[in-house]
């Protein structure tokens, strides 16, 4: 970044806040859109008797939530997301609920168990969240996460582009540059206009049909 810049001194530009505006400009990006590095997937052991439950340490939003069919491993079924209120009135507490196969969830405040599935379940059933992630700060030289692992490999669809811009307009602004923060910011929204049309293409196939119009 002080290349980019143009800015030796480790004093107008330190490395702990050069640090902190990577992981900054990482989590904006993360949080206004669900990119396909940002993908992943983790499991849930449901209990019988027990309502609450913890979420993965990086989850930022759901996209699927399921289980497989206790009675035909073949078959999953997917859990639908409804609003807290809804989720009270209809299942209560665990203590007073109708204990069955959970159908529906919601994800409830900053505790230590915000995810609730309703009907309360009768026995261990493993629930399966797919979920967009964000990504791990980075602390060291040598550190990367989704949005930046693909950096020593110049991948031109990688987002790592974008979070550079990002960062570097960020900087700018902390040294009171602001005409080179406006020039970077415009980079950046190009480099991301970028990253998501190859995301949203990479969604369809290539083949094309009558009618067919890309995704924008």
């Amino acid at each position: 970044m002080r290349d980019w810049l143009v800015v030796p001194s480790t004093t107008r530009l330190p490395d702990s806040y050069i640090t902190d505006v990577i992981n900054e400009a990482c989590r904006e990006i993360a949080r206004q859109h669900d990119l396909r590095q940002l993908e992943t997937s983790s499991s849930v052991a449901l209990v019988a008797g027990t309502q609450a439950y913890a979420l993965p340490a990086t989850f930022a939003r759901p996209r699927f939530t399921y289980i497989i069919n206790p009675d035909d491993s073949t078959k999953i079924e997917f859990l639908n997301q409804i609003s807290y209120d809804e989720f009270r009135d209809k299942y209560g507490i665990a203590a007073s609920s109708t204990q069955a196969d959970p159908v529906e969830y919601t994800i409830w405040g900053n505790v230590t168990a915000p995810l609730l599935v309703g009907p309360t379940p009768d026995q261990s059933i493993t629930l399966w969240l797919d979920y967009y992630a964000i990504p791990v700060d980075l602390a060291a030289d040598g550190d990367s996460n989704a949005l930046t692992a693909d950096a020593s490999a110049n991948a031109l669809t990688a987002p790592w582009h974008a979070v550079l811009y990002r960062a570097i307009a960020r900087a700018s602004r902390f040294m009171l540059e602001d005409e080179r923060a406006a020039m970077f910011d415009h980079e950046y929204q190009i480099e991301l206009d970028k990253v998501l049309a190859e995301q949203n293409r990479a969604r369809w196939s290539a083949k094309s049909f009558p009618q067919m119009r890309e995704p924008s």
